[in-house]
């Protein structure tokens, strides 16, 4: 439920600033600026001068940090030098000023002996007694320029710019976390997604003989987009199977054509391609799911895989136990003595979930914040204790699936139920999905984590009345359920214990 994503989420978001913070200490300044030259170089497709190009910026940005070195030195070991030029310049600026011509005068001077001080008369060239006041003081005025300007100005020019362009790249390396640290690569039930590999299938219709819905036999146009995220793709497989649930066979599917396989993908021009299927009466009262995998070498990883799944609902499905046909129980109910499922331990992990001060329930709305002593007779629970406690705590099921993955009305006990829609509610502010409520036959069922959608008041088990939010790390529907009023475990209706 949406309790697992939070739960997953902090995981998630804790390992990854960790690993990053373990990596710039472990490779160091210079091995950042070697990474973030690889990063730059890699979002050029050309094969010579993306790298090429890479390995520029990332000698400069490491240069950054020996002319700050440089800088620092120079100024330290020629101090009077800098004090002196400051001095006289600031005297010349005065002596525009009429009313400080003296004290301008005597300020230029002071720094003109301060430069002499430092040894910048051999730099200028004098030897001997002094053999003109002019001539002096034009060699000491090259002296300092020479060296002075040159050694001041041009460091904290050249470090200005680089430190502005440095943060910029660390700054872009950090918040894209592709390079220093690769994202994960969170598998779904028929959907795998990639930070490499965008993966895109759409079906049009996405039903046939149904109300709303082209008849039988009918043409269904499939739509495919692959986009390379990171870098060129290239290695490239593309993989296409299908499967029907239901009444109909695959022996009853058409020809499934090939799919042409591009040498590269670039990211300034993904792969399209779409194809046609006509779909008869051998398939009516099935659901057809087609998944479509590709797998390819990109620039931080090879055999990157993602995969995307396109549904095509036919007739009037036989109605099924579990919201998705096909699934199974991926997070259970809770389990005191293994400490498993919602609201166990690894569930939560270190603490209790909580919503402001009070502790999730689980299930929704029930009131229940924790378990009591029947479920948990050793009290190990981070939640027991909190709020209020009772022996249907964590009486949930999980199934996981595809994004917009149809859910469909389940059947209760082999038995078709007609189910009323009673209310509809956000779930973190819409930021999980939505969720919807229903009762019928003595049955009252809830099915979070969907799209928003309007059901119909009254629909009976095998109808479809939403999809998968895509939202999630892990896109599931969330079941609770009660028999006569009474919290039973929903895992049954998936093919898990219970009720």
């Amino acid at each position: 439920g949406k309790l697992a994503k939070l739960a997953l989420g902090k995981t998630l978001k804790a390992g990854v600033k960790g690993l990053a913070l373990k990596a710039v200490t472990k490779l160091g300044l210079k091995g950042l600026f070697t990474k973030i030259g690889t990063a730059l170089g890699s979002l050029i497709p050309i094969p010579i001068i993306g790298p090429l190009i890479g390995a520029i910026v990332g000698f400069l940005s490491s240069f950054a940090l020996n002319a700050l070195s440089w800088l620092k030195r120079k100024i330290a070991e020629n101090k009077e030098v800098v004090l002196g030029g400051l001095a006289a310049l600031a005297g010349l600026f005065l002596v525009g000023i009429p009313t400080l011509v003296i004290p301008g005068v005597l300020l230029f001077g002071a720094g003109i002996f301060t430069i002499l001080g430092s040894g910048t008369i051999q730099a200028a060239g004098f030897t001997g007694v002094f053999t003109s006041v002019g001539s002096f003081i034009a060699a000491a005025f090259a002296g300092f320029f020479t060296f002075a300007v040159g050694l001041v100005a041009t460091p904290i020019i050249i470090s200005l710019i680089v430190i502005v362009l440095l943060i910029a790249l660390i700054m872009f390396i950090i918040n894209s976390g592709a390079f220093i640290v690769p994202p994960g690569v969170p598998e779904f039930s028929g959907l795998v997604e990639s930070p490499y590999i965008g993966v895109i299938k759409t079906a049009t219709p996405d039903c046939l003989n149904r109300s709303g819905c082209p008849s039988l036999p009918g043409t269904v146009t499939y739509e495919i987009e692959i986009t390379a995220k990171e870098g060129t793709l290239t290695n490239i497989i593309i993989e296409n199977s299908y499967e029907v649930l239901g009444e109909g066979s695959l022996s009853a599917l058409p020809s499934i054509p090939n799919i042409p396989t591009p040498t590269i993908i670039s990211p300034v021009e993904p792969f399209t391609f779409s194809y046609q299927l006509n779909f008869g009466s051998g398939l009516d009262n099935s659901v057809v799911i087609d998944t479509l995998t590709v797998t390819a070498d990109a620039p931080d990883q090879v055999g990157a895989v993602a995969s995307d799944v396109a549904s095509v609902i036919i007739g009037n499905p036989p109605a099924s136990s579990c919201p998705i046909i096909g699934g199974r129980v991926n997070v259970g109910s809770y389990n005191g003595v293994n400490e498993t499922g919602h609201g166990s331990n690894p569930y939560w992990g270190s603490s209790c979930g909580t919503v402001g001060s009070n502790s999730y329930e689980i299930p929704e709305f029930s009131g229940c914040q924790g378990p009591n002593d029947a479920v948990d007779p050793d009290r190990n629970n981070v939640c027991y204790g909190m709020g209020s406690s009772c022996g249907f705590y964590g009486y949930a099921a999980d199934i996981w699936g595809a994004p917009n993955t149809p859910v469909f009305l389940p059947s209760i006990f082999d038995e078709t139920i007609d189910w009323t829609f009673t209310r509809k509610v956000t779930i973190a502010n819409t930021a999980w999905g939505w969720g919807y409520f229903f009762t019928g036959g003595g049955y009252q069922l809830y099915l979070g984590h969907l799209n928003n959608t309007s059901p119909p008041a009254t629909s009976p088990s095998g109808t479809v009345i939403g999809t998968l939010f895509p939202g999630l790390t892990n896109p599931h529907v969330h079941i609770e359920l009660q028999i006569n009023g009474q919290w039973v475990k929903p895992d049954f209706l998936c093919g898990g214990p219970g009720p």
